[in-house]
């Protein structure tokens, strides 16, 4: 048999077939739209200030550091800005810390304010050097309004004392407490919105793989051994050969998704796809050869493809009730291809849930067309 023949024939024939074509672009269009809507909206983001000082240095320097242009800065509670920074939606918070008015007021500058951000937002510095100055605003305006009334009480003592503490201050002195957040875990946060289009556009693809297959629903009839068998064929080649453009198809559909999902490794995610749209090829011909036709595999097809997808998480996070489906769905290759999205540990099982749908689909397909002889 010809196998380059027959690869040549299948990748026109699937550039003929409008429905399947339309399938796939549908597919990118869609997943390229979800991972943009899946994005945190930096423009939105913002600075939680907390004021849990209850003197009124504490109110000036919130309104002073309200009134900067250069940041998204709002007034809030500790509360409320440690939830709005573990949602995502916060970039970190400034805190004045209860003590602010009455250490300024004392002439004491440690430990006025905390600040706290992500490590992936705003730089630390920056943030730090706005703050300082803000401070350092209250500082001069308390001290000049202390010594307004007794001007010639001013001694060059004073001055001094207050030039090496702003000095100080300024080169990285104890004013800031500085919590860099990091926020590495995002599981509990809102991990459905990591990548969305990538696992979305890989659920399509499986559903694009079988029901641009009706071939394979031929593998499951005893004709198709008896032609290849006649020609001295290989079932196993002839598979590969067929399967190889609807794989290539896919493959390069994923690549405007993944070039707008802005993925750390896309290298990891090619390798990894590749894995998954193998195993996902091998799962297509069992379903095919099982339906027998395509008027069954319209049926079949949407209901493996959302019962697999849903299962690896695919769609949406599971829910902490339903994580013995966490443990059922290292069958299907979207769990391996979902791990490697979120740059866990994925190739050892990958690897075994392709050889496993590989020898599933073949030796189930070569069952049913020998019963059918």
């Amino acid at each position: 048999m010809n196998y380059a023949s027959i690869f040549k024939g299948r990748w026109l024939a699937l550039f003929r077939d409008i429905t399947s074509l339309f399938i796939i672009l549908l597919a990118v269009i869609v997943s390229v739209w979800i991972e943009k809507g899946s994005m945190p909206d930096e423009t939105a983001m913002f600075v939680a200030v907390v004021n849990e000082d209850t003197g009124e240095l504490g109110e000036h320097l919130a309104d002073v550091l309200l009134s900067e242009n250069g940041f998204d800065l709002r007034l809030t509670d500790r509360d409320e800005a440690v939830k709005m920074i573990a949602s995502n939606k916060a970039h970190g918070m400034i805190v004045i810390r209860p003590d602010f008015t009455e250490k300024v007021r004392a002439g004491a500058y440690e430990k006025l304010v905390e600040t706290t951000i992500m490590a992936d937002s705003y730089d630390m510095n920056t943030l730090g050097e706005l703050v300082i100055n803000d401070t350092v605003k209250i500082w001069m305006e308390e001290l000049i309004g202390r010594k307004l009334g007794a001007v010639s009480g001013i001694d060059e003592a004073d001055l001094q004392a207050f030039r090496e503490n702003a000095v100080e201050v300024l080169h990285g002195g104890s004013l800031l407490d500085v919590n860099a957040n990091l926020v590495a875990d995002r599981s509990d946060t809102d991990e459905e919105q990591t990548f969305s289009g990538l696992r979305w556009y890989a659920a399509f693809a499986l559903f694009y793989l079988m029901i641009s297959g009706t071939w394979m629903c031929a593998y499951g009839s005893g004709g198709l051994l008896k032609r290849v068998r006649s020609k001295g064929g290989n079932v196993v080649k002839l598979f590969v050969f067929q399967s190889l453009p609807g794989m290539l198809i896919t493959y390069m559909g994923l690549l405007p998704v993944l070039l707008v999902s802005g993925h750390p490794k896309p290298v990891q995610v090619l390798a990894a796809f590749l894995l998954y749209i193998a195993a996902s090829s091998a799962m297509s011909l069992l379903v095919c050869a099982l339906a027998g036709s395509f008027s069954n595999l319209v049926f079949l097809a949407p209901v493996v493809t959302m019962a697999a997808s849903l299962v690896s998480g695919m769609l949406c996070k599971l829910p902490d009730w339903a994580r013995v489906w966490d443990y059922v769905s290292v069958i299907f290759p979207g769990h391996w291809f979902y791990a490697a999205i979120l740059q866990e540990d994925h190739v050892a099982g990958a690897l075994v849930a392709t050889v496993f749908w590989f020898l599933a689909g073949m030796s189930g397909s070569l069952l049913l067309g020998n019963r059918k002889k």
